[in-house]
């Protein structure tokens, strides 16, 4: 890196060199490779499926991150226009600091997991999770249940 007259700073085309004479940029692509292996799996029985990886576990609605065999995701932002309490604070414009807005927040949190669980216990999903929460295993599409509890509450998508 090279310092100009004004004080910015210029790239130079090799970069900065360690000892070993690599540039940072290789070193850092080694470490991101070195990482991504390490932290995956290193084998998998023979007949075992790869499972899909939890990445935000608080925004898992239904199941438990650690111990899962059938995970479906949902949108909660498409399913809130559908329950009654998120509606209300809508159309009242309330803030989260008002005591109602905190109120009917929490009974919609509640509908919403009710409405979850049911569907799923339906269609045999063991966890349920935010469609960003969750990263499937490759080649395969996790299963989206938004429709299905939008439809359980009564509207339609």
């Amino acid at each position: 890196m090279k310092c100009t007259a004004h004080g910015a700073h210029e790239l130079t085309t090799t970069g900065p060199q360690l000892k070993s004479g690599r540039t940072l940029l290789q070193a850092l692509v080694v470490l991101a490779a070195f990482l991504v292996f390490t932290s995956a799996p290193l084998a998998i029985a023979d007949g075992e499926k790869p499972k899909a990886t939890i990445i935000d576990p608080t925004k898992v609605y239904l199941g438990k991150p650690q111990s899962f065999k059938k995970p479906a995701i949902v949108h909660f932002a498409k399913v809130t226009p559908f329950i009654p309490e998120y509606r209300k604070i809508k159309e009242e414009g309330l803030k989260p600091t008002d005591a109602e807005y905190q109120i009917l927040a929490q009974e919609g949190s509640k509908r919403f997991r009710r409405t979850v669980k049911a569907v799923a216990k339906k269609k045999g999903f063991d966890l349920v999770a935010e469609h960003n929460a969750v990263l499937p295993p490759p080649g395969t599409v996790l299963t989206d249940l938004t429709k299905e509890v939008v439809k359980k509450l009564g509207g339609t998508l």
